[in-house]
């Protein structure tokens, strides 16, 4: 999956703060990528659970119209359902892509 395992140690660890801080991560504002989050997902929840994650996470994508698809892993106790996820995703592309 990833160069090396220095590379996915980093990788990893950087997810997991702002996954522990915000109980979501996405494809834009991790060092996984899109492919990669989509591709794996099983493996990276499992790698999160190792690492001490506890919360519940399941896999969520959703396609706007700028920047595109985006997809997301989230606690479940954090979002209740996909419209809160939906709803954050939509605050990160507004604030990420607002000069453009």
């Amino acid at each position: 999956m990833f160069s090396s395992k220095e590379s996915e140690n980093k990788i990893f660890n950087h997810a997991f703060q702002i996954l522990d801080r915000f109980g979501i991560i996405l494809d834009e504002n991790t060092l996984f990528g899109k492919h990669t989050l989509a591709k794996y997902s099983d493996e990276i929840i499992q790698k999160f659970y190792s690492m001490g994650y506890e919360g519940e996470l399941e896999l969520f994508g959703y396609y706007f119209n700028y920047p595109g698809e985006i997809i997301a892993i989230y606690d479940t106790e954090y979002f209740k359902n996909f419209d809160e996820v939906k709803h954050y995703m939509t605050d990160y592309i507004k604030e990420e892509y607002k000069n453009e």
